[in-house]
């Protein structure tokens, strides 16, 4: 897939950031990375820290933009499962009523189905936590992160007019007359 940025069509994986990250760049695309632990609030700070920053700042706007889009995902993919989770119980509870063979048999399939769901909602989380905290790792090192899934949606979303405010002043040769 080709996106178009101002040294022409190039691969968005191949895009590099026209200037190194500052400090303060990095320490805002980590804090929205890492406001994953914080849920619904974190989503909100990600937002805002994208909100404010996605003018000034390519690097910041592109991390906390994936911040954002990564733990709405996390959110629906952990809340969906849970809903199964109960989902599950509910109806198995019902079939466990039952006596005789099969009321053993609706029991002792509530209790593995019950317990497998679970692990679904924990595996989600553990993996949806850990990767934001790579994610501000990468962000404090100043490297470029992406997410699987949601990285190339991020990217087009966050235009590079921001970075040239922060680009060198072309030379007086290269300037058009």
């Amino acid at each position: 897939m080709r996106i178009y940025t101002r040294d022409g069509p190039t691969r968005w994986s191949e895009v590099r950031y026209p200037v190194r990250p500052t400090g303060m760049e990095r320490t805002l695309a980590a804090i929205a990375h890492f406001a994953t632990i914080f849920s619904i609030p974190g989503i909100l700070l990600a937002m805002a820290i994208w909100l404010t920053q996605r003018r000034r700042s390519r690097y910041v706007a592109m991390q906390a933009r994936q911040a954002v889009l990564w733990q709405t995902l996390g959110h629906v993919v952990v809340f969906l499962a849970i809903a199964l989770l109960l989902l599950t119980t509910i109806l198995a509870v019902g079939g466990a009523d039952a006596t005789g063979l099969a009321g053993q048999v609706a029991g002792g399939s509530m209790v593995g189905s019950v317990i497998g769901l679970f692990l679904i909602p924990l595996g989600a989380t553990v993996f949806f936590f850990g990767s934001s905290i790579v994610g501000a790792f990468a962000s404090i090192l100043g490297k470029k992160y992406t997410y699987p899934l949601i990285g190339r949606l991020a990217h087009r979303s966050v235009k590079p007019s921001a970075d040239v405010k922060r680009l060198p002043r072309p030379k007086q040769s290269e300037r058009p007359k």
